[in-house]
Protein backbone atom coordinates (compact mmCIF):
# COMPACT_ATOMS: atom_id res chain seq x y z
CA UNK A 1 0.00 0.00 0.00
CA UNK A 2 1.29 3.48 -0.81
CA UNK A 3 0.14 6.38 0.90
CA UNK A 4 0.45 10.57 0.68
CA UNK A 5 -0.53 12.94 3.11
CA UNK A 6 0.08 15.33 0.38
CA UNK A 7 -0.58 15.05 -3.06
CA UNK A 8 3.03 16.00 -4.50
CA UNK A 9 4.52 14.63 -1.27
CA UNK A 10 6.80 11.38 -0.56
CA UNK A 11 4.73 8.11 -1.20
CA UNK A 12 5.30 5.90 1.98
CA UNK A 13 5.23 1.91 1.17
CA UNK A 14 3.78 -0.40 3.10
CA UNK A 15 4.13 -4.35 2.89
CA UNK A 16 0.96 -6.54 4.00
CA UNK A 17 2.85 -7.24 6.73
CA UNK A 18 3.69 -3.75 8.20
CA UNK A 19 -0.09 -2.47 7.01
CA UNK A 20 -1.15 -4.80 9.86
CA UNK A 21 0.39 -2.31 12.30
CA UNK A 22 -0.34 0.99 11.04
CA UNK A 23 -2.86 1.72 13.60
CA UNK A 24 -0.65 0.41 16.46
CA UNK A 25 3.11 1.63 15.34
CA UNK A 26 5.10 4.76 16.12
CA UNK A 27 7.60 4.20 13.07
CA UNK A 28 7.84 7.98 11.48
CA UNK A 29 8.08 9.07 8.26
CA UNK A 30 9.01 12.37 6.43
CA UNK A 31 5.56 12.56 4.51
CA UNK A 32 6.94 15.45 2.40
CA UNK A 33 6.86 19.38 2.33
CA UNK A 34 3.33 20.78 3.44
CA UNK A 35 2.18 23.54 1.37
CA UNK A 36 2.02 27.08 2.33
CA UNK A 37 5.48 26.65 4.61
CA UNK A 38 7.13 24.18 2.72
CA UNK A 39 8.21 22.47 6.15
CA UNK A 40 8.69 18.49 6.33
CA UNK A 41 5.55 17.05 7.63
CA UNK A 42 7.38 14.27 10.15
CA UNK A 43 5.22 11.51 12.24
CA UNK A 44 3.75 8.07 12.17
CA UNK A 45 0.96 6.22 9.99
CA UNK A 46 -1.32 7.07 13.23
CA UNK A 47 -0.29 10.49 14.09
CA UNK A 48 -0.51 11.81 10.67
CA UNK A 49 -2.94 10.05 8.49
CA UNK A 50 -5.53 8.54 11.16
CA UNK A 51 -6.50 12.38 12.13
CA UNK A 52 -7.05 13.74 8.65
CA UNK A 53 -9.15 10.56 7.64
CA UNK A 54 -11.16 10.45 10.97
CA UNK A 55 -11.74 14.29 10.35
CA UNK A 56 -13.27 13.61 6.62
CA UNK A 57 -15.73 11.02 7.84
CA UNK A 58 -16.61 13.12 10.49
CA UNK A 59 -17.86 15.86 7.87
CA UNK A 60 -20.98 15.47 5.32
CA UNK A 61 -18.63 13.52 2.90
CA UNK A 62 -19.98 12.17 -0.34
CA UNK A 63 -18.09 9.01 -2.21
CA UNK A 64 -17.54 8.94 -5.69
CA UNK A 65 -17.10 5.80 -7.33
CA UNK A 66 -13.60 6.04 -10.09
CA UNK A 67 -14.73 9.96 -10.11
CA UNK A 68 -11.53 12.00 -8.82
CA UNK A 69 -14.41 14.34 -6.97
CA UNK A 70 -12.69 17.80 -5.81
CA UNK A 71 -13.64 21.41 -4.79
CA UNK A 72 -11.63 24.44 -6.46
CA UNK A 73 -8.01 23.47 -7.23
CA UNK A 74 -5.01 25.43 -7.78
CA UNK A 75 -3.36 22.63 -9.73
CA UNK A 76 -4.09 20.04 -11.74
CA UNK A 77 -5.52 16.70 -9.62
CA UNK A 78 -3.85 13.52 -10.58
CA UNK A 79 -4.54 9.75 -9.67
CA UNK A 80 -1.38 8.03 -11.09
CA UNK A 81 -2.85 4.06 -10.07
CA UNK A 82 -4.82 2.04 -12.32
CA UNK A 83 -7.60 0.28 -11.10
CA UNK A 84 -10.84 0.96 -9.12
CA UNK A 85 -11.07 3.93 -6.61
CA UNK A 86 -13.47 5.73 -4.00
CA UNK A 87 -12.85 9.68 -3.79
CA UNK A 88 -14.41 10.67 -0.15
CA UNK A 89 -15.36 14.35 -0.83
CA UNK A 90 -16.02 17.14 2.08
CA UNK A 91 -17.45 19.95 -0.53
CA UNK A 92 -16.16 22.88 2.55
CA UNK A 93 -17.90 25.29 3.73
CA UNK A 94 -20.21 28.08 2.81
CA UNK A 95 -18.13 30.34 5.63
CA UNK A 96 -15.12 29.39 4.40
CA UNK A 97 -16.00 29.74 0.79
CA UNK A 98 -16.12 25.92 -0.06
CA UNK A 99 -11.89 26.75 -0.11
CA UNK A 100 -11.84 23.56 2.88
CA UNK A 101 -12.89 20.64 0.49
CA UNK A 102 -11.21 17.67 1.22
CA UNK A 103 -10.84 14.58 -0.33
CA UNK A 104 -9.16 11.19 0.18
CA UNK A 105 -8.47 8.65 -2.72
CA UNK A 106 -8.85 5.16 -1.71
CA UNK A 107 -7.57 2.77 -4.36
CA UNK A 108 -8.94 -0.74 -4.18
CA UNK A 109 -7.98 -3.78 -5.59
CA UNK A 110 -9.82 -7.21 -5.37
CA UNK A 111 -7.58 -10.44 -4.55
CA UNK A 112 -9.69 -13.81 -4.51
CA UNK A 113 -12.81 -11.46 -4.59
CA UNK A 114 -12.23 -9.71 -1.39
CA UNK A 115 -11.02 -5.80 -1.46
CA UNK A 116 -7.54 -4.59 -0.53
CA UNK A 117 -6.50 -0.85 -0.11
CA UNK A 118 -3.61 -0.30 -2.32
CA UNK A 119 -2.87 3.24 -2.46
CA UNK A 120 -4.25 6.14 -0.36
CA UNK A 121 -4.04 9.98 -1.42
CA UNK A 122 -5.06 13.65 0.01
CA UNK A 123 -6.04 16.44 -1.93
CA UNK A 124 -6.72 19.91 -0.70
CA UNK A 125 -6.97 23.31 -1.45
CA UNK A 126 -3.74 25.24 -1.21
CA UNK A 127 -2.73 28.36 -1.61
Amino acid sequence: MEVRYVRNGNPIKYTAEQAKFLFETTFEANWGAQPGSGEDKIGSFHDVIVPELVKIFNQPYALYCNELKHGGATYELEWDYSGDFYSIYFPGTETNGNMDWNTWVVGIEYVNNKPYIYALMQFFWEP
